[in-house]
């Protein structure tokens, strides 16, 4: 995709990267606080699934293209 907003690199000057025509990134700090719930089961002794939903909330620096809301997470964890 190819960004072709030129005036919004000029809103956000000191954060604003430009790596070459078509890639173009803002880098700048901020507080996230990104509660969560989580679930693990066993399928065996060695291995379980996990189940995660977390949201996450810019706490500082806020900014319009910041993208906040849940996320959700599976997968499959392997112990010894």
């Amino acid at each position: 995709m190819i960004n072709k907003e030129k005036e919004s690199s000029h809103d956000y000057e000191e954060d604003f990267t430009i790596e070459n025509q078509y890639i173009s990134f803002r880098k700048y700090p901020f507080l996230v606080i990104d509660p969560f719930f989580g679930v693990e089961y066993a399928l065996t002794k060695r291995i379980s699934a996990v189940a995660k939903i977390d949201y996450m909330l810019n706490a500082t620096n806020w900014s319009d293209d910041y993208i906040n809301g849940p996320r959700f997470f599976i997968g499959i964890m392997f112990g010894r």
